[in-house]
């Protein structure tokens, strides 16, 4: 049962995210994982802490980041220190180039990052490029089905993941307070865009594994 969640937020993802870099990691090894990645939304905000903590609890950090910018988004995560290198400088370009786009900055600098994403369009270009460390995103309750069958047709092999910014199932009601406060909303007309899904929490690798085929 060795799931290993890719996509995880913590309360650095400015009004998304619940729990500490120490509540995730203390969560993580409770339900017997050996590895968690960090993918705070457009930052590395809680890195320094998350290796720090990671490695006291015995647990093997992965470095990365989901990119977001208008429609686009794609989880970026580190295999080596030149991707490390390029992922800062794809966050610097999403914070400081107004002219921003995410799929050239990805393209320029692709070498040594796994890509995670579910945009067609997105991963068709990237798949031209190289099919190297390329994948489609597939979670519980974000038109899985379709990305199922995207992958099927294109060859770009699936990864499941959960997209978490929860702790517990439990904190999903304080989660869309926070989101109608970031909004200025009122919590009956939040759209589900405007917020995670109540599943989309730290679940076990054996939860995990039974809502994939």
């Amino acid at each position: 049962m060795n799931f290993i969640h890719l996509n995880v937020h913590s309360h650095y993802s400015k009004g998304w995210g619940l729990g500490t870099v120490e509540e995730l990691c203390q969560a993580a090894k409770h339900l017997g994982m050996q590895r968690l990645a960090l993918t705070d939304t457009n930052g590395l905000y809680g890195l320094i802490f998350f290796l720090q903590t990671a490695q006291e609890m015995g647990i093997t950090p992965i470095v990365g980041s989901e990119l977001v910018c208008e429609k686009r988004r794609a989880v970026l995560l580190v295999k080596t220190p030149q991707g490390y290198a390029n992922l800062c400088r794809i966050i610097s370009a999403r914070h400081c180039d107004e002219g921003f786009d995410l799929i050239r900055e990805i393209r320029k600098k692709r070498e040594g990052l796994i890509v995670l994403s579910d945009d067609p369009k997105l991963l068709k270009i990237f798949k031209r490029d190289s099919r190297d460390d390329l994948y489609v995103e597939m979670s519980p309750g974000f038109q899985m089905a379709r990305c199922y069958a995207f992958s099927r047709k294109s060859g770009i092999p699936p990864v499941a993941t959960n997209r978490v910014y929860l702790i517990r199932k439990d904190q999903f009601r304080l989660h869309c307070i926070l989101r109608a406060i970031s909004l200025n909303s009122k919590l009956s007309r939040l759209s589900d865009d405007d917020i995670c899904r109540n599943h989309n929490f730290l679940q076990s690798p054996c939860a995990m594994i039974d809502q994939f085929p």
